[in-house]
């Protein structure tokens, strides 16, 4: 950015930019590698239908986050409404982690009943919880930093 004619008003085309070269080239790896012959035989609209049914589990968790730090970001006593901003999403977060730590097997088996798929999902279980509390504050704390302006 500081080495083109970009400059910092032309820094979301360059992130942006950045980003979709890094998705060609990895769409150029996956069609044209050896690697992946077998296991991937290309798009399929089945692939695509569980999409939201995936994104479900997490969305309430980033939308209370995010909608929090929309709240901490106004200036008027940014300070104290960050305090309860942040508790808040990790309430929220802390309950979710709980629902999902415990009931992760009834989660699952609401849409699935293969106990492969079962086991899979268990073993991606301590990597969705540490997301979740992470995506919790780093909500809350994008929204800080958007208010201060950096």
């Amino acid at each position: 950015m500081h080495w083109t004619s970009l400059s910092f008003v032309r820094a979301p085309v360059a992130a942006s930019v950045s980003l979709w070269l890094s998705v060609l080239m990895l769409s150029i790896y996956l069609t044209c590698s050896k690697k992946f012959e077998r296991s991937w035989q290309g798009f399929s609209l089945e692939s695509f239908q569980y999409i939201p049914t995936d994104l479900k589990i997490k969305a309430f968790a980033y939308m209370f986050s995010y909608g929090l730090s929309a709240a901490v970001s106004l200036p008027d006593q940014a300070k104290n409404a960050m305090g309860v901003s942040l508790k808040l999403s990790l309430l929220v977060a802390f309950i979710l982690v709980l629902a999902i730590g415990f009931g992760h097997k009834t989660w699952i088996g609401f849409f699935r009943d293969s106990s492969n798929i079962i086991m899979q999902f268990t073993s991606m279980i301590p990597l969705l919880l540490i997301s979740i509390f992470i995506d919790s504050v780093l909500g809350v704390i994008s929204g800080v930093a958007r208010g201060c302006g950096w």
